[in-house]
């Protein structure tokens, strides 16, 4: 065997070459050898042809074999018999590393086997039916339970096939009743509430409309006497004491007229007075004009004031 057979066949691993490949290679060996040892005695065509046909009944036996994942490969030029190689994947693909055939097995799933080597220092993280990743390293050891979706469902009454059934009919007269009486329950509450709003109300009015004592120094002697005082007391700015719908008030003279005076009232506020937001402002006659009294006292910041003649 020649230095170059010897180059071109080294450059595959025996030693990993299935029985079947390394048979078929001394065959091509022992064919290359004849046609070289005959080249003196025979044409270069009759040598072509032997070598042709020793190729085509070697390829047809390596075929025959089933053997799949051989990395014997024999090239063939008709015109050139130096141009003989025996060459592997590697070579041909111009690198030097192996190919693992674990990368072709395809599983039952249609899922591509993950090769762990070629992927050496990555996570491959794969995904379950549920949505979850799942880590395809521990997938082959720990079992990862898929959690079941939490379907809602409506429940549904179930009624008689038939409407007009008397059991149908049972059922409805059942439910109707059932929404009269949530109807009147609640019409009866409503009418609860209104009686308590309602007496809540009358408590407050009665306790604002409560007579109003007032305390007066001396009683004039005479009323014309009186009367007649306060028409010459009431000036513009004064404080009086007015009776508005048989109950009294405190205010301020605005403006003054024949018998009559403007008059600008307070408002109750717990056991004293304060001006309301909107002026109460309207004209009084001299016989509901009581009597003058002094300002009243203005006891906190939040415009509450003490009248001293009126509790």
């Amino acid at each position: 065997m020649s230095e170059r057979e010897n180059s071109n066949i080294g450059c595959c691993d025996v030693n990993k070459i299935p029985v079947t490949a390394q048979v078929h290679q001394v065959e091509k060996r022992s064919a290359i050898d004849d046609a070289k040892e005959n080249r003196n005695t025979r044409g270069d065509n009759e040598i072509s042809v032997v070598l042709q046909e020793q190729e085509e009944k070697t390829e047809l036996e390596i075929l025959k074999t089933n053997k799949f994942g051989s990395e014997l490969c024999v090239r063939h030029e008709e015109n050139d018999l130096d141009a003989i190689t025996v060459v592997s994947d590697e070579t041909q693909m111009g690198t030097k590393k192996k190919i693992n055939i674990l990368q072709n097995i395809v599983l039952e799933d249609g899922k591509m086997k993950e090769n762990n080597e070629m992927n050496e220092g990555k996570t491959t993280i794969r995904f379950s039916d549920s949505g979850e990743n799942v880590n395809a390293v521990l997938q082959d050891v720990l079992l990862y339970p898929n959690p079941k979706p939490n379907k809602k469902r409506r429940k549904v009454d179930n009624l008689p096939s038939v409407l007009t059934s008397d059991q149908w009919v049972h059922i409805a007269e059942a439910k109707e009743k059932d929404r009269q009486r949530k109807e009147e329950v609640k019409k009866e509450k409503q009418r609860i509430r209104e009686e308590n709003r309602t007496k809540k109300l009358e408590k407050q009015t009665k306790k604002k409309t409560k007579e109003i004592v007032m305390k007066t120094k001396e009683a004039p002697k005479s009323t014309n006497n009186a009367k007649k005082n306060i028409r010459t007391a009431i000036k513009i700015g004064s404080f009086v004491i007015v009776r508005y719908d048989d109950l009294l008030y405190p205010a301020e003279v605005v403006q003054t007229g024949k018998e009559r005076a403007k008059c600008r009232a307070m408002e109750k506020s717990g056991a004293h007075w304060k001006w309301p937001q909107k002026p109460d402002v309207i004209w009084y006659g001299i016989k509901d004009i009581l009597e003058v009294i002094s300002a009243p006292t203005l006891i906190n910041t939040r415009g509450v004031f003490f009248v001293d003649m009126i509790q």
